[in-house]
């Protein structure tokens, strides 16, 4: 009887009918755009994620380019945050997509990108 309840169970489970997970809020970057810089002057922008379900893992550039002389910096284990910060030192506008991703246990970690422009004047 006990073996059969098991085999149900993981036939259920691979048809996807016996394994439920409610629907997840997609994590949120704040702010949803950056203030522009100045060549030459120092620059300090904070990134938040929220809407995390388990402890963000990671925030990181994961394409494009940021301003030169300017920085993202995650402090794993401190909060849900990263810093731009710097001294841009180039004009431009600079494109890029900052990614973060969170810890998964018993469920899923979540993932998710937020892309950005900043204007180097």
């Amino acid at each position: 009887m006990r073996i059969r309840l098991a085999l149900v169970f993981v036939t259920l489970v691979a048809a996807g009918l016996g394994a439920c997970s409610p629907a997840r809020a997609a994590l949120a970057f704040s702010p949803s755009a950056l203030p522009n810089a100045a060549a030459g002057s120092p620059y300090l922008q904070t990134i938040t994620i929220s809407n995390n379900e388990t402890p963000v893992g990671d925030i990181s550039v994961s394409s494009g380019t940021l301003p030169p002389g300017v920085t993202l910096t995650f402090v794993r284990g401190s909060s849900v945050s990263a810093d731009l910060t710097g001294t841009p030192t180039t004009a431009g506008t600079y494109v890029f997509t900052i990614s973060a991703w969170c810890l998964g246990t018993n469920v899923s970690g979540q993932t998710g990108d937020q892309s950005y422009a900043v204007v180097v004047s």
